[in-house]
């Protein structure tokens, strides 16, 4: 047996992370942190050190039943020879739940939690070719199991099993508000690391002391984190006559996070992005992810389609579809959002569309323009501010359609007088 969520609370065991990231930063050499491109090194640590939350599949819990011998009260106890517990004949039935994240999350305390002991079979981690699972079991009497059907073991199941969701819900909260801070958190670290590197050059020019920095040295830049797809088993499903596929969840999340940063970069150096044309910007996007991802069949993952799309193709079918488009109003946006449903042939696909700015001189009046959109429209079930500057959506692709499809919307103001 093992317990769950009593080791550290998360607080303190993502201190210690950060910790082992800002000590990482400061032992930059003057030279290291002069000479590159910061940015770069925000992808990278940022890439390095966010965590994975648990994402667990319960669509695709699997389980079965074996003999065994249950505990039971003594009911003709009658003094303290007598045995206080029977074992009584009956069953174990064995629940195993797929779940993709970091497996270490599952022995942490989360700062809101239940108060009640969590034990399970064992924990099989999660690793990059295969999904990690929670064995779980519940033991009945041959009694307790007679005349019972598998509805009443899934309300069991459920009944029992329900904390331990929310308690992972507790984690899961604790590490999106860690992952939201992670950039400010390195970005600050190396601001302050290249304010001293300055400091120290400043000081060495007045005392007349010559340093070992050569300025016209090359700049020097991180090796990128390559992080190759991620090949999941199968996982067992009702069989269609076509088959569907998805990019993980996990991934989708660090295609928006690279597709943000990238979009930043821009924004710091607009003079230059600003005279780019759609397909121009569009490649940009493009080489970064590129960097963070390794094609199935070669180098690259994500590649182009027709004049502006950009995309994960798998079986000659997009996985995932991003637009670009310049900013030219609300009803191109319209546009924008129907061409992107007509590429779609599988379900759930997860989806981005990509604005830039480079007409508009009040940023906020046109991102005003857009959450009303949003809001107003039938087909859009639900959407979220996650940023200033981005929504994440559920649109139907159709009146009729019972499917959703993730649709990433993100503006980058590349205005310029």
């Amino acid at each position: 047996m093992v317990e769950l969520f009593t080791n550290d609370e998360t607080t303190k065991a993502f201190e210690k992370q950060t910790t082992k990231l800002i000590q990482t930063i400061k032992a930059f050499s003057d030279e290291k942190i002069l000479n590159t491109d910061l940015d770069e090194w925000i992808i990278y640590y940022f890439e390095e050190y966010k965590i994975q939350p648990i994402v667990l599949l319960l669509e695709n819990i699997s389980q079965n039943l074996s003999q065994t011998t249950v505990k039971k009260l003594n009911p003709f106890r009658q003094n303290n020879y007598e045995s206080e517990y029977l074992d009584v004949d009956g069953y174990k039935i064995i629940f195993k739940i797929p779940f993709d994240g970091d497996s270490n999350l599952l022995f942490l305390k989360p700062i809101t939690h239940i108060l009640s002991r969590f034990y399970v079979e064992q924990i099989i981690e999660s690793t990059e070719k295969s999904y990690g699972k929670i064995i779980f079991a519940l033991k009945y009497t041959e009694k307790e199991l007679a005349g019972k059907d598998k509805e009443f073991i899934k309300m069991q199941f459920d009944q029992h099993f329900k904390s331990y969701v929310k308690n992972i819900e507790y984690i899961n909260r604790d590490v999106a508000e860690y992952n939201n801070n992670l950039e400010n958190v390195i970005r600050n670290t190396l601001d302050k690391r290249k304010e001293k590197a300055k400091g120290f050059i400043s000081v060495s020019k007045k005392l007349n002391i010559p340093l070992k920095l050569n300025p016209d040295a090359p700049n020097i830049s991180p090796i990128l984190l390559k992080k190759a797809v991620i090949k999941k088993p199968k996982i067992p499903s009702i069989q269609q006559s076509e088959k569907q596929y998805q990019i993980a969840s996990a991934d989708y999340e660090n295609i928006k996070q690279i597709i943000n940063l990238a979009g930043i970069s821009m924004e710091k150096a607009v003079k230059t992005f600003s005279k780019l044309s759609e397909e121009e910007l569009r490649d940009v996007i493009i080489s970064y992810l590129n960097t963070h991802y390794q094609g199935l069949a070669s180098a690259e993952t994500f590649s182009r389609i027709g004049k502006t799309d950009i995309y994960i193709l798998f079986e000659n079918k997009a996985a995932y579809i991003g637009e670009c488009k310049i900013w030219h109003g609300e009803k191109k946006l319209q546009e924008a959002i129907k061409q992107l449903f007509g590429y779609i042939t599988w379900r759930d696909l997860k989806t981005s569309i990509i604005i830039f700015n480079k007409d508009n001189k009040d940023f906020d009046k046109l991102l005003k323009v857009i959450g009303t959109y949003l809001s107003k429209n039938d087909m859009c079930q639900k959407s979220i501010s996650v940023n200033h500057n981005e929504w994440l959506c559920e649109f139907k692709k159709d009146v009729d359609n019972i499917n959703y499809i993730t649709v990433q919307i993100v503006v980058f103001d590349l205005y310029t007088e």
